[in-house]
């Protein structure tokens, strides 16, 4: 049977449970912690002692009490507290505390500003919801305008849930209704992040008389091949792509490695090949910039992911001895015509 787990990260308290494929709660376990205030109207956590220790201590705990072992959850769900607001490195290593959800009313200049800027019917009109203190947008603002050194440092902006899958698997999803939170930055019509983010990026306009930054890319291919006994045979070819950059888009550099296990037979006409390309599975990374956002992607074509492939190869006998026999037979058919 199937089971599950689910932790939630709250504001005192972070709660987590397993469940059977038919419901049940298997196993159930709560952690208190600490919510920081460091300043009249502050409210912080400390990712990693809070919400990060909490995931690891709930899950150990709930997979000891419910005597299962860890291959029998077959998924892991995570939520918690938001909209708030992380900024992390390139290492998703936070940089300072996170900023918590509504009761942290430290943006209020942020949001006079945003509204004077945009218009409050119109914020209202494009994102469904007024800005106020629960508006992560404003926050990261707040964050721009009092610490510069952590903007300028911050690769990302992540809420809880981000920053916990982040660190589980390498990837930053959010989904869409955490998203909707971060008025002005993200669309609820489109489904996606503004183009215009007032101001609240960092990164510097793309004008139209800009010098298109390009660079050349190199690319290199190596093959060997391994004979064993028995006519089987072993080939790996590594492929290599340099780090390309063109206009707005910086291609990172790429590798992967092909192993193919061959074995022949009848007389070398027919080989049979057992392949696994891409064995390590390596994505390609782009980071594409436009005037006022940076979007950073893995992209995983159907071409790039590991896969096996099998196949089979026959080479039927053509060349001189057949082309030589039409041809005399040929003769033959015409000097009898004579």
């Amino acid at each position: 049977m199937p089971y599950f787990m689910g932790i939630d990260i709250g504001t005192f308290e972070s709660k987590g449970v397993i469940m059977d494929g038919e419901g049940a709660v298997v196993a159930y376990r709560a952690c208190p912690h600490v919510m920081e205030s460091p300043r009249p109207g502050w409210a912080e956590h400390d990712a990693e002692g809070v919400w990060w220790h909490d995931l690891c201590l709930l899950s150990n705990e709930l997979i000891r009490d419910s005597g299962l072992r860890a291959e029998q959850i077959i998924s892991l769900g995570v939520s918690g507290i938001g909209p708030c607001c992380l900024p992390v490195d390139e290492n998703v290593k936070p940089l300072r505390k996170a900023i918590l959800y509504g009761i942290d009313t430290r943006a209020a200049k942020e949001i006079e500003a945003l509204n004077a800027e945009i218009g409050e019917e119109a914020i209202l009109q494009r994102y469904g919801t007024p800005l106020t203190t629960q508006s992560a947008g404003a926050k990261v603002l707040w964050i721009k305008n009092h610490e510069p050194e952590v903007y300028a440092r911050a690769v990302k902006f992540v809420t809880s849930s981000t920053y916990l899958v982040a660190k589980l698997t390498g990837q930053d999803p959010i989904d869409r209704y955490t998203a909707a939170t971060w008025v002005p930055l993200y669309n609820v019509e489109t489904g996606d992040w503004e183009e215009d983010l007032r101001g609240i990026c960092r990164r510097d306009r793309i004008t139209a008389d800009a010098p298109l930054r390009t660079t050349w890319a190199a690319f290199a291919n190596a093959a060997t091949t391994f004979t064993l006994p028995r006519k089987f045979f072993i080939e790996a070819e590594y492929y290599a792509m340099s780090r390309f950059r063109q206009a707005n888009l910086d291609m990172k550099s790429y590798h992967s490695v092909t192993l193919s296990f061959k074995k022949r037979l009848l007389d070398n006409r027919l080989t049979l090949t057992a392949q696994v390309a891409n064995l390590f599975d390596r994505s390609q990374r782009f980071v594409a910039e436009t005037e006022t956002f940076v979007r950073d992607l893995r992209v995983s074509n159907d071409w790039q992911p590991r896969r096996f492939v099998l196949t089979v190869n026959y080479n039927f006998k053509t060349g001189k001895s057949f082309k030589a026999r039409k041809v005399e037979s040929g003769a033959g058919d015409e000097k009898g015509r004579m």
